[in-house]
């Protein structure tokens, strides 16, 4: 049976971020949560091909205990099974530490023919993970995806680039969406929403045997020297109708005082 690994975000209400300015890092504790906008584009491909082709699907995210709660509803989604990578050595860990742990825990899992992954999240933003994931894993990535398909047993990659680009390409290899309207329609199942064997399973450093210098801060290349907060000073703009004569002078006299800095 074939096998997809999608790789979730839980991520912090854009409105409600708060930055711990001691230690550069994001206050997830206090902000209410929501799935990676791109990672349920994710989700629903993989639900697919399992509804389409029978493929065994697994949900894997990092992150603080919380985060179970997220898991519990992607398993009412259809999901076969979800594990939350969380232990306090993994906190604060950068976009390669967290590849890290991730493709650790995907070599425990028995590695899958498809890792699919959202493009980029909306805290971090950087879309680095999916190919530091699959460079870990030495196996092929595939990036701006906006859509994937396999029929007959073979699998399409179409990317979105300058130009639109299509692949045909033997797993296993990674996958990282953009978000589409297919991240529209997820919605749990009745028999899966009221079927509460499915647990969520805890994957801490232990059972990966992570080397704690790999992980967190201190395995994190990336280290954040100091955060400020951006003060924008608000000013009030000058109207004119595009053709007036007042607008024609005004700006033409501030152009003229640029130019005449610069010379």
């Amino acid at each position: 049976m074939k096998k997809v690994i999608v790789c979730i975000k839980e991520v912090p209400d854009a409105k409600e971020i708060e930055i711990d300015l001691e230690t550069g890092l994001l206050k997830r504790e206090k902000a209410s949560s929501i799935i990676n906008p791109s990672d349920e584009t994710a989700l629903s491909y993989a639900l697919e091909l399992k509804k389409n082709h029978g493929f065994s699907i697994i949900v894997l995210s990092m992150g603080p205990k919380q985060t179970e709660t997220v898991l519990q509803y992607i398993l009412s989604l259809g999901f076969d099974e979800a594990f939350l990578l969380s232990d306090p050595f993994f906190s604060g860990s950068d976009t390669w530490a967290t590849a890290f742990v991730l493709s650790e825990a995907i070599r425990f899992l028995g590695g899958a023919d498809f890792i699919f992954f959202g493009h980029q999240s909306l805290d971090g933003d950087t879309g680095q993970v999916p190919n530091e994931t699959a460079e870990i894993l030495q196996i092929p990535s595939f990036t701006h995806v906006l859509n994937f398909s396999y029929q007959e047993g073979k699998s399409f990659v179409c990317c979105q680039f300058e130009d639109i680009i299509d692949f045909e390409a033997e797993s296993p290899f990674t996958v990282s969406f953009i978000e589409n309207e297919k991240s529209e329609f997820l919605f749990p199942e009745a028999k899966n929403y009221f079927n509460g064997e499915k647990k969520v399973q805890i994957l801490d450093s232990s059972v990966l045997k992570t080397e704690k210098e790999r992980v967190g801060l201190l395995g994190s290349p990336t280290q954040v020297k100091k955060v400020e907060t951006a003060l924008f000073q608000s000013r009030t703009p000058d109207l004119f109708n595009f053709d007036s004569k007042k607008f024609k002078n005004f700006y033409s006299d501030k152009i003229f005082k640029i130019f005449e800095k610069k010379s």
